[in-house]
């Protein structure tokens, strides 16, 4: 989805639930990598597509924020984490 918005922009599937026969947290986490000048754009694509800023007393710094979302699959409702990242870091380290 994010692809469609901004041509170029990937999301990848990281976390628990990216293990196969990983019992996960029920979340499934995405990590767009991007460079903190893209951040801002990305992250109001993401609030576009219906993400939401992070809930709760301690949330991620804007430069890199962690999104929160829904997928509907069948009759099952994923909740998401979309977190943005500088390369080259392969994952978002809190």
């Amino acid at each position: 989805m994010i692809n469609q918005i901004r041509p170029g922009t990937s999301a990848d599937h990281v976390g628990s639930t990216a293990v196969p026969g990983l019992i996960g947290k029920n979340v499934v986490d995405l990590q767009i990598t991007a460079s903190p000048a893209e951040v801002p754009a990305i992250t109001g694509a993401m609030l576009g597509l219906g993400f939401a800023q992070q809930r709760g007393r301690d949330p991620w710094p804007p430069e890199r924020p962690m999104l929160e979302g829904t997928f509907r699959s069948r009759d099952r409702v994923f909740a998401i984490t979309a977190m943005s990242c500088p390369p080259p870091t392969p994952t978002c380290a809190r």
